[in-house]
Order: structure tokens, then sequence, then C-alpha cells
């Protein structure tokens, strides 16, 4: 697990990094005095689509792309309804890993987008538990994989 947690590392330094270079668009960035935005300048909208994939002590979420967004601030909870805290701030993807995390716990998510007016909305929340198994298919797999591990398994059934 230490390259995606040094991509990650790397991606959170570029996202602190990142709203420091400046403006693109010229100029400085308005002081807290400064004009409002004009109307054609706002903060993006709330992204769509999150979805969170557990894994073996992960977590994958995806979302849609938000047009304008320069990055995106993923935020997690360990109860539905927040209170968030920031997991990746800036983050230039629309997929993301989360890890390491704890198998059999809940997690909860939500991402905003973020351009250089500021920080839109949160999604809607997604939650996945880390560790669960998906049944995929039939029983059969199942069976196999308890007799090549003792037999009983998970389910405590005796072969």
């Amino acid at each position: 697990m230490k390259v995606p947690f040094a991509r990650f590392a790397a991606l959170i330094v570029f996202g602190l990094l990142m709203p420091a270079c400046g403006s693109r668009a010229g100029g400085g960035p308005a002081e807290s005095g400064g004009a409002a935005p004009s109307s054609s300048q706002a903060s993006p909208p709330a992204p769509t689509g999150l979805t969170a994939a557990p894994g073996d002590r992960i977590v994958i979420l995806s979302w849609n792309p938000v047009t304008g967004a320069g990055g995106y601030n993923v935020k997690r909870s360990a109860a539905s309804g927040g209170p968030y805290a920031p997991v990746a701030v800036f983050f230039p993807d629309t997929l993301f890993i989360d890890s390491p995390l704890r198998n059999g716990a809940i997690y909860f998510y939500v991402v905003s987008a973020v351009n250089n007016v500021g920080e839109g909305p949160d999604s809607l929340e997604a939650s996945a538990t880390p560790g669960e198994r998906r049944r995929q298919g039939s029983d059969h797999h199942d069976s196999d994989y308890h007799r090549g591990h003792g037999g009983g398994g998970e389910s405590g059934a005796p072969d």
C-alpha cells in the first residue's frame, strides 16, 4: 500500500500548493475588502453520482466531473450526516482511493468541487464498509472458498 499512499501524499501536497500559485486569469486574488465576483463567476455546483465501493481496508470513491472545477475536496465521517473531516483537499481526479481503513467499520463520504471562486456545496452522501465480501454469482464460489479455508468460514456452518 506504499505506492497508493505516496500518490495520495503527493496529491495532497499538490492540492495545498496549487492555490498558492496565483490566479490564471491575471491579477491577484481579491482581498477581503475587494469586489464580489461577477454573476458569471460562481463557485461550482455539487458533484453528482458519488459512489463508494468497499475493498480490503479501502474504499474506492468515484463521481461525475463538474464543469469548471479545478479540484475536489473529499470528506469522510464515521456518522451519517457528518461532521465530515477532509481526507483530500483540491484532489484533481474523480476517482479516489481512501486507505488504510479498518475493515468492518462504516465510512460516510461527501465530495465538493472547488474552483478559483471557492468551494461549492457537498454532494449527496455515499457510504461503504471495507472488508465486505461482495457475493457475485452462485454459492458455488463461496462453497469452494470455505472448503479451501478450513471449512465453516464466515458462516460457521460445518462442512
